[in-house]
């Protein structure tokens, strides 16, 4: 398979999204061709829209346990949960 672009961005997170958006508002007639190794409905990037995760922790109560849940109920089950117990 041969593609031509003018613009190549490698990654559909919100920074590689985020980029080919620009990119076409700068420069209407230039081809932008975003590149994604994962899979399009959820591949763990914030592509469904969620830039933020606003959870309630209480000091003394949570514990890293509940937030990871919260978060992953929150999250419909895409947070990556390794680098988020960190």
């Amino acid at each position: 398979m041969n593609l031509e672009t003018d613009i190549l961005i490698i990654g559909g997170g919100s920074a590689g999204s985020l980029a080919a958006i620009v990119a076409k508002e700068q420069n209407p007639e230039a081809k932008v061709l975003v590149i994604e190794k994962g899979e399009i409905h959820r591949s763990g990037s914030i592509a469904m829209g969620m830039d933020a995760l606003n959870i309630v922790v209480q000091p003394g109560l949570s514990t890293p346990e509940l937030y990871l849940n919260s978060a992953l109920i929150a999250t419909d089950g895409v947070l990556d949960y390794k680098p988020s117990y960190v």
